[in-house]
């Protein structure tokens, strides 16, 4: 504590036992002290105290003393304190390593490190590092042979990015921060100093922090330094002013707009001893020091190992030299030439005045000539840049007249350089409006920044990017207009709109072209499927039997296809929607695992169904795709699954009983073929499947999980696989947030997949058919053709509607599509004058189609 005072400026000297003083001043790198007299006839004898009542230890002790010679008591004394300083260069001892250590060595003969000015820790000088950190890197250098090269760093933040990107390998002056150390491996400690405050010279010597947070004062620091985030974490209630260096910081506390400064003790010293050593001083430190690490890639552990083997090899005496040399505060040495002194000092100060004057007007006059010279040169340099620059300068009254114009607007305004004192900015501006609004904005904001303006020109109308600033030319107050023709960019950009627009106009045109395309396929579709099941009924030959199957699977097969693009095509015009209701859970899974049973029996496969318990029986939801999505996981199981099994699981997540919400989980797994790995981000594109997959055999369009996917992202869900070639597929769908609804699903009386039309008989009736396709037409009739029912036909709206008044029939099957008067606007009229029951029948699968 008394040396510390010492240094500190609290104590002008320090008495006492110059070993002890020694091992000081290297243990707390106390370097701006020095030891630079001995006080005469005063000593320091030094015993060994033993129990009086043990004469045989004290007989021991004391021959033992006498023994030792003269040469060994200097031995030992040299061990623990020399007066002579020893280069740091012929005291490391040669160290041995490991093979592998030295195998690492041999493979990085070339390691990158980055650190930012931290003067006198580290200075950066022509793209090198100098300092004490660089230092310890020559010593690591000279041990390993390792050759260490800077890589440049804009800032501390900067040095870590590079760090963690792997731009640098190591970083020479982390501290015991918990983020630095968690990006990489931290070498032990080499070097430690404690946090020092600084305050004006006339202010006294702060004794604890806490006095400063009890006399509310204010701290100046450097945003994010290690001084700063201490005071954040450890002493919130102090205030602060950040500041974005050392230099900021001192000057706040010299001009009295904060009361200390808190730093690294050396850092403090030097800028305080350079710059200001009598207007600030070190006024004391606090319990908290920094202990300088090397930070090292998490990968080079080896690397760990060697750093910290040199690191143990360095002596005491090496980290003070180094220390020393970088932060030694020169001091006197007291002697006994006072006098003297004293008399060269009168004999001088004549000769010291005389030629002052002589050499300050010399220094001022070659200072100005420098000045001089710099000005011409940046003026110089200043020019050329205005004459190079691909942009408009104009220098111009505040009324408009040019001033000054770079060579660029002379040539593209066509301006001759005499003659620009004639010309007016003001006229060239196309649109007066425009025109007006700048000034105004030039008014009241007395500047403009980056506004677009037409402007004409010889060669026609040019868009121009304005900033219009105030400067002072030939002591004038004038305005600097920097212009950038943007007109190139603004035509391209009209360009890319137009070309985005028409992209969008074809994408729109090309899916409603399809939608529409489906009704011209779907129509003859209906027939054929129709009168396949009519033939169906009247065919008992097996073999002529066989064929009308062929005819219903090939017939189902290519409705699936077709509905998959009109699927996709109404996804992409935006045209399909999600409608949800309520929905039982239990209901669905049952009604899939129905429909799949007849497939999985055939194929000797298992079909699990498990429902976790706890489901509402009653979720809002859209059933309709949510089925879709089921049946197309669920049918691609069954398809690429020849042994073992399949399994629907389903559970509830996140269940807010109070928000009445919770999420879904749907599981498909299978033992099937599986999906290679390569293949699994692509697996959900459209048209895309497993490579290696034979279409001949498993048939399909590529569309289904594409189509699954986008009605997952529909319904606020996701879609995911896990598979392995040879092990099967797990699909998963999530949907969240889904609503409880208070309402019950209504309950079907009869399961319409197993009611048996041929069961159910109609009563007496007359139906009007209502299309302009006499297949369709006929198909109906012979549907009805064994019942009660009788069938009139109409191929129109028109007829429709004349039809009816004649007939009176009690339903109308109506098709939407048709020649004449379609059947929304027959509809319409037959509403008009009758609540006859009208049912759509229509292969359009367009938003607009889908409602009367």
């Amino acid at each position: 504590a008394s040396l510390e005072a010492v240094s500190f400026s609290k104590a002008d000297a320090y008495i006492g036992n110059v070993a002890v003083a020694t091992y000081i001043i290297k243990e707390k790198y106390l370097s701006n002290l020095k030891i630079i007299n001995k006080i005469p006839n005063m000593t320091t004898d030094v015993s060994i105290a033993v129990d009086k009542d043990n004469v045989v230890l004290y007989s021991i002790m004391e021959k033992t003393l006498l023994s030792i010679s003269q040469e060994e008591r200097q031995v030992i004394i040299d061990k623990w304190y020399q007066e002579s300083r020893m280069d740091t260069k012929t005291t490391t001892n040669n160290i041995s390593f490991t093979e592998e250590e030295e195998t690492w060595i041999k493979n990085h003969p070339v390691l990158r490190y980055s650190e930012v000015d931290w003067t006198p820790l580290s200075t950066i000088e022509n793209g090198k590092m100098v300092g004490l950190l660089n230092e310890y890197l020559r010593v690591l250098s000279e041990q390993t042979g390792i050759e260490f090269k800077y890589v440049p760093s804009s800032s501390w933040p900067n040095v870590l990015e590079n760090f963690k990107n792997k731009k640098i390998d190591i970083v020479p002056g982390i501290g015991d921060n918990e983020y630095e150390s968690s990006l990489g491996l931290a070498s032990q400690t080499f070097a430690k100093f404690p946090f020092v405050l600084v305050t004006k010279t006339s202010e006294a010597f702060i004794n604890d922090i806490n006095e400063i947070e009890k006399e509310n004062r204010v701290i100046a620091v450097p945003k994010y330094w290690t001084s700063y985030n201490y005071l954040v974490s450890q002493k919130p209630n102090i205030k602060i002013i950040e500041t974005k260096d050392v230099f900021e910081a001192l000057e706040l506390v010299r001009k009295g707009k904060a009361y200390a400064f808190l730093g690294h003790m050396a850092v403090a010293m030097h800028y305080v001893g350079t710059y200001y050593p009598h207007e600030l001083h070190i006024a004391g430190k606090i319990a908290f020091e920094f202990h300088h690490k090397f930070l090292i890639q998490e990968e080079d552990s080896t690397l760990l190992h060697i750093v910290n083997k040199v690191f143990e090899n360095m002596s005491e005496q090496q980290h003070f030299d180094i220390a020393n040399k970088w932060l030694r505060v020169e001091v006197k040495e007291a002697g006994d030439y006072t006098l003297f002194y004293q008399i060269f000092s009168l004999l001088i100060l004549f000769i010291l005045a005389s030629f002052y004057w002589n050499r300050k007007l010399a220094s001022e006059i070659k200072e100005r000539m420098q000045i001089e010279e710099s000005l011409k040169k940046s003026e110089s340099q200043m020019r050329m840049l205005i004459n190079n620059i691909p942009m408009h300068v104009i220098v111009t009254t505040y009324q408009g007249q040019i001033l000054l114009a770079n060579p660029r607007s002379l040539k593209d305004y066509g301006f001759k350089e005499e003659e620009l004192y004639k010309i007016n900015i003001l006229e060239f501006y196309d649109n007066p409006q425009e025109r007006d609004e700048m000034i105004a904005e030039l008014k009241a904001k007395g500047k403009v920044e980056e506004k677009v303006m037409s402007f004409l020109r010889p060669d026609g109308l040019y868009y121009m990017m304005l900033s219009i600033l105030p400067i002072n030319y030939n002591n004038q107050d004038v305005l600097l207009t920097i212009g950038m023709d943007i007109t190139e960019r603004l035509k391209m950009e009209e360009a890319l709109l137009e070309a985005k627009n028409s992209a969008e106009l074809a994408n729109k045109a090309k899916s409603e072209f399809l939608a529409n395309m489906s009704h011209e396929i779907r129509t003859p579709m209906n027939s054929i499927m129709g009168f396949t099941e009519l033939l169906n009924e009247q065919i008992t030959q097996p073999k002529l039997k066989s064929y009308v199957q062929t005819i219903r699977n090939s017939s189902s097969t290519l409705l699936t296809l077709i509905n998959d693009i009109l699927d996709l095509s109404k996804i992409e015009a935006g045209k399909l929607k999600i409608n949800k209701a309520a929905t039982d859970i239990y209901s669905l899974s049952n009604e899939i695992s129905s429909i799949f049973m007849l497939s999985v029996k055939n194929k000797g496969l298992d079909l699990v169904v498990d429902v976790a318990d706890g489901i509402p029986h009653s979720l809002l939801i859209d059933e309709i795709r949510l089925r879709q999505i089921l049946l197309n996981l669920i049918g691609n199981a069954v398809k690429f699954t020849q042994y073992g099994f399949i399994k629907l699981s389903i559970r509830a997540f996140n269940v807010d009983e109070h928000q009445s919400k919770l999420d879904l989980e749907f599981a498909i797994k299978d033992s099937g073929l599986g999906i290679p790995s390569d293949q699994l981000e692509k697996i959900f594109n459209e048209f895309e499947q497993t490579d290696g997959q034979d279409s001949r055999q498993f048939g399909g369009t590529g569309l289904g999980l594409s189509i699954s996917k986008r009605l997952c992202e529909m319904m606020d869900g996701k879609i995911s696989v896990e598979s392995k070639e040879g092990e099967g597929s797990t699909f998963r769908v999530h949907l969240y947030g889904i609503d409880i609804s208070s309402l019950m699903q209504e309950k079907e009386s009869q399961n319409v997949s197993q009611l048996d039309v041929r069961t159910i008989e109609f009563k007496p009736a007359k139906v009007l058919v209502v299309d302009d396709i006499a297949d369709n037409r006929k198909l109906i009739i012979n549907n009805f053709e064994d019942t009660n029912i009788s069938v009139i036909t109409a191929c129109d709206g028109l007829e429709a509607i004349k039809i009816y008044k004649a007939e009176q029939p009690d339903l109308i099957i109506m098709d939407i599509r048709m020649p004449n008067m379609d059947g929304y606007e027959a509809a319409r009229e037959i509403k008009k004058i009758s609540n006859v029951p009208i049912v759509a029948l229509t292969a359009s699968v367009m938003q607009d189609e889908n409602e009367i």
